[in-house]
């Protein structure tokens, strides 16, 4: 009987050793993965939240999207060296379709010739403004542009007369005044030799003429 008790005391001791030595093993193993970055990610429970703020972003100092982004001064100065002109509609004497279109073509022709020039800027007629009752004069200022290009059609039999005026609009005096021969064909190429002309004589008149 005293053999067997203490054959129980030597098991149980033995089994207490044993944990002991496994809970301090599992100790060492803990602190050696917190000193190796290891720990856990996530807080441990009743953890407070960190109130630190998101790191802000960096900022976008280009102004090429911007809405706002001012002028350069060089833009400014180019625009204010080019001479500013507006060209109206030329009108059609009487009710022939066919001749306000072409007068339509032949002002389209003139603008697009003229925007090529880098000496001149053109000022674009307001879509549905009131005209009527206005001078060109009155128009041009209105708009702000410096000079004002209009003009006229009339037909005789298969030619066709256009008549051309450069106004300066300070002074509401003609530039200069022309009358022009053509056909009444409304092809790109037979409104091509009016439409040279016209544009030749005011660049020539606008290069002459003082600074607005």
């Amino acid at each position: 009987m005293g053999a067997l008790r203490r054959l129980l005391l030597a098991r149980r001791t033995g089994a207490l050793m044993a944990g002991g030595l496994l809970a301090v093993v599992i100790a060492i193993a803990a602190g050696f993965a917190v000193t190796r970055g290891f720990a856990p990610s996530a807080p441990a429970p009743g953890a407070a939240a960190s109130t630190a703020p998101p790191a802000a972003l960096p900022a976008d100092t280009s102004s090429a999207g911007s809405p706002t982004a001012a002028a350069s001064p060089a833009a400014l100065a180019e625009a204010a060296d080019k001479t500013s002109i507006l060209v109206l509609p030329f009108t059609a004497a009487g009710d022939d379709p066919a001749l306000a279109q072409l007068g339509d073509a032949i002002a389209a022709d003139v603008t697009l010739a003229l925007a090529k020039n880098p000496e001149v800027s053109i000022t674009m007629p307001e879509t549905g403004a009131p005209s009527s009752g206005k001078s060109p004069r009155d128009i041009a200022q209105a708009m702000g542009a410096a000079y004002v290009l209009t003009g006229s059609l009339s037909k005789s039999q298969d030619e066709v007369q256009i008549a051309a005026r450069l106004i300066d609009a300070r002074s509401g005096l003609p530039d200069w005044a022309g009358v022009f021969a053509g056909p009444a064909d409304n092809s790109a190429e037979a409104r091509a030799p009016v439409v040279k002309r016209i544009v030749a004589l005011t660049l020539d008149h606008l290069r002459k003429a003082p600074p607005p």
